[in-house]
Parts: structure tokens; C-alpha cells; sequence
């Protein structure tokens, strides 16, 4: 795909995240986590999110970045029935840090620190992003793998020493994988 079809590309998927990680109206994010959220032996939240259609779980795309080795098993959705990758993946992390009252700055300062950790390349600054009434941050990344380009955006969303991620990761349909993301992000349930 020539460079500024990458482009476009990139920016359309942005947008439509944007949009999908804002709510429709001016409500309150909503409460910061209480002891009362579901997690796992090792601390981590459940999460959970309406299928997009077309899409199913998969396990045969593999995540482009991890944040922490301690992360609840992936949720990773497909399109269907295509050869490229188009996928959804959703993790939740149990932190070694509390970020409870962490200021925009220092969230941002540790994305920073995941994404070099990962080994990805950031194409733009996080952004501040509402899913599903849950505040948090959309970047918008880049990994090379075997020789191949990797195109995507993260979300971060944090609670506390937790840590949900949403990555839409698009390889040649971009705006159906958007729509997709959407879904996702919109229907995100934090337990």
C-alpha cells in the first residue's frame, strides 16, 4: 500500500477510535474502581465486551505488545473469513504499581515506558479517550516483525494496579476493523 494510503488509512481508523472512545453524551466517567470489581487469584480485572459481527475468537493472531508477563489470558477476535489480519485483542494486567490518583503526565510517562519496553513505535502521542465510561488513553503504534509492518492502536485504561488494554490491530481493511473496534470499546465492561 503507497505511503499515503498508509496514511489515510491510519487516520480514518484514529478517527473512528476517537469517536468510539467518546461517549455519546457528557456523562461522568464514572466511579474509580472499588474492592467490589472481579479479579483473578493474581489481582487481575474481568473484563468483557459485546462481539462485533463477523467477527470470532481466535488464537491464532499473536499480540503485537505485551505490558506485563502478569496478564490474564487474551480475548482476541477476527474477521472472519479473510486472508489479512484484521483483530481485536483485549488483556487485563495486574500492575506492580497503584495508579490510583496518577496525574495525566505520569500515565502517559508509563505508556511511554510500556511501548519502549514492547518495542513498538509510537505515531503520535496518546491521546485522552473515554470507553465505555472508562477514561483512559488511545495511541495509535507500530511494530516490525520478520520484516513486516504492524499497524495499530492501543487503548490504555487504568484502574488502580490494574491495567485494561484494547488493541485493534488492522492489516487491509481499516474501516471495517474500525467499526469493529467500536463495537468493542463502546461495550467495554470492567468487573
Amino acid at each position: 500500500m503507497p505511503r499515503w494510503n498508509r496514511l489515510i488509512a491510519a487516520l480514518t481508523l484514529a478517527a473512528v477510535a476517537l469517536t468510539a472512545c467518546t461517549p455519546e453524551d457528557n456523562a461522568d466517567p464514572g466511579p474509580e474502581p472499588s474492592s467490589t470489581q472481579e479479579v483473578d487469584a493474581e489481582g487481575r480485572l474481568a473484563v468483557s465486551f459485546r462481539m462485533p459481527a463477523d467477527f470470532g475468537e481466535t488464537s491464532a493472531v499473536p499480540l503485537p505488545m505485551l505490558v506485563s508477563e502478569s496478564y490474564r489470558t487474551p480475548r482476541i477476535i477476527a474477521l472472519k473469513d479473510v486472508t489479512s489480519v484484521e483483530a481485536i485483542m483485549v488483556v487485563s494486567y495486574a500492575l506492580p504499581q497503584d495508579f490510583t490518583g496518577a496525574t495525566d503526565e505520569e500515565l502517559i510517562a508509563k505508556i511511554a515506558e510500556y511501548n519502549t519496553a514492547a518495542g513498538v513505535t509510537a505515531k503520535g502521542d496518546p491521546i485522552l479517550a473515554i470507553a465505555n465510561r472508562h477514561r483512559g488513553f488511545v495511541q495509535s503504534l507500530e511494530k516490525n516483525t520478520d520484516g513486516k509492518v504492524i499497524t495499530f492502536e492501543s487503548t490504555y485504561l487504568f484502574f488502580g494496579p490494574n491495567l485494561v488494554q484494547v488493541v485493534c490491530q488492522w492489516d487491509e481493511m481499516p474501516a471495517e476493523l474500525g467499526d469493529a473496534c467500536e463495537t468493542v470499546l463502546r461495550s467495554l465492561k470492567v468487573k
